[in-house]
């Protein structure tokens, strides 16, 4: 049996920066994102005449959605995605300033 040397930290990154990276969403961040309620989630994406974004399974309880696929969907339907001012009017937070109107990840 051989001995395999480790990878180098170089070679690592150069690898890690070829593969695809993409941000998960919640259902409460897609609902949020969304602007609806956590059963009409449920129900948009368990019908498929909707085109609403498949969710990925992470485990029996745990559900989530990409963020690009998200974003193209509300695209699509000519839906904005919240900004900072809309996300703290919604929880009831502090009056926003004009720098607050940049849009938000997610």
């Amino acid at each position: 049996m051989t001995n395999k040397q480790k990878p180098s930290s170089r070679s690592w990154r150069r690898r890690r920066s070829a593969v695809e990276t993409f941000q998960l969403l919640t259902a409460k961040e897609v609902c949020n994102a969304c602007r609806i309620s956590l059963t009409t989630l449920w129900r948009w994406s368990t019908t498929p005449s909707t085109g609403f974004p498949k969710s990925i399974r992470m485990s029996p309880k745990a559900v989530r959605w990409r963020e690009e696929e998200i974003l193209a969907w509300l695209a699509k339907r000519g839906v904005e995605p919240l900004t900072v001012a809309d996300r703290d009017l919604i929880k009831g937070l502090k009056p926003f300033s004009p720098a607050d109107l940049k849009r938000v990840a997610i």
